[in-house]
């Protein structure tokens, strides 16, 4: 969807929406749901977004560019030390554990449990977010295994893709901050193990 088409259409509805979509899922939010609790018209919605699946899509898109990126900005960077690049983005999950906000990652984990029963499109979606994740711990991961050819950066990358579902879930589930901090200690002790071998 082009951006002009969101950017006619008042922010805090579409706020709204996806907040709605990340709470209750694809499935257990109407097209009346939307109506009646955003004040979304209905001819625009079917106008600009062809219908509820439009609309998710366009909501996906909006919390990739809105919250995602930023999230990931760190690992982003061209930092010549993988493992603060890497320590950096992890230590973010700290400090969210730390506020009431439990938005990050709901809308993209509560979005994967359901892949198997959304179109194909959507599941990419998803997909490439875990396959961009992949390739930005990768590209740091070479620089802290190079000395060591028994690691593979594609294989650590995968498990901390995985850490990172994992903890996105720990939020999720409004899990105790303790458990969130304990998990990411020892995520960052594990890749800082990796630089003394």
């Amino acid at each position: 969807m082009a951006r002009i088409t969101l950017s006619i259409l008042d922010e805090a509805i579409l706020d709204q929406v996806m907040q709605l979509f990340w709470q209750r899922g694809f499935f257990n939010l109407s097209v009346d749901d939307i109506v009646a609790e955003t004040g979304l018209n209905r001819t625009a919605l079917y106008k600009h977004f062809h219908g509820k699946e439009g609309l998710f899509m366009a909501m996906l898109k909006r919390y990739e560019n809105n919250i995602t990126q930023a999230f990931i900005a760190p690992l982003h960077s061209n930092h010549s030390d993988g493992f603060k690049a890497i320590k950096t983005f992890f230590l973010q999950f700290l400090e969210l554990s730390k506020s009431s906000e439990i938005s990050f990652g709901c809308f993209l984990i509560a979005t994967a449990s359901d892949i198997p029963f959304h179109q194909p499109h959507v599941a990419q979606f998803v997909h490439q977010f875990y396959k961009k994740l992949h390739q930005l711990f990768s590209k740091h991961l070479k620089q802290l295994v190079q000395k060591n050819a028994q690691l593979s950066p594609n294989a650590l990358a995968d498990f901390l893709v995985g850490n990172v579902v994992g903890l996105m879930t720990l939020f999720r589930s409004r899990s105790p901050q303790k458990m969130i901090r304990n998990q990411v200690n020892g995520i960052l002790q594990f890749i800082a193990d990796l630089t003394k071998q």
